[in-house]
């Protein structure tokens, strides 16, 4: 099935699913609109319908990613998204690989305070 303008390519998707099944503890949530990881309450990875992919890391680990896969801050709707780095399209395609970072950032995002929901709630 083709992808709506909306919707992100089936294909990443895909991809970015391999990733998340590198890892027992992640679940790949969203649909096809807004494909996206999430813990406490944050995404700490998604992919845009223009098939970027952007994940939440530590700042230790977010210089050391910047350096290594020469990689720039994720920027989406024109901000820049706090504490995440976009994926190069190439990383995209080692899910084994992707799916150690997309572990960290999960770990990191778990040490968050839980975020409140509009209630007082706490998401998870």
């Amino acid at each position: 099935m083709a992808s709506t303008p909306d919707e992100v390519p089936q294909e990443l998707i895909e991809l970015y699913q391999a990733a998340i099944d590198t890892q027992h503890d992640i679940e790949l949530r969203g649909g096809r609109k807004l494909p996206h990881t999430s813990t406490n309450g944050y995404m700490y990875s998604s992919l845009t319908k223009d098939g970027r992919m952007g994940i939440r890391l530590s700042e230790a680990d977010r210089q050391a990613f910047l350096a290594e896969h020469g990689a720039k801050p994720f920027v989406n709707y024109g901000a820049n998204i706090a504490e995440h780095v976009e994926v190069p399209q190439a990383l995209l395609r080692r899910p084994n690989e992707l799916g150690e970072y997309l572990a960290r950032s999960r770990a990191y995002t778990e040490s968050l305070p839980p975020k409140k929901g509009k209630k007082g709630k706490t998401k998870g």
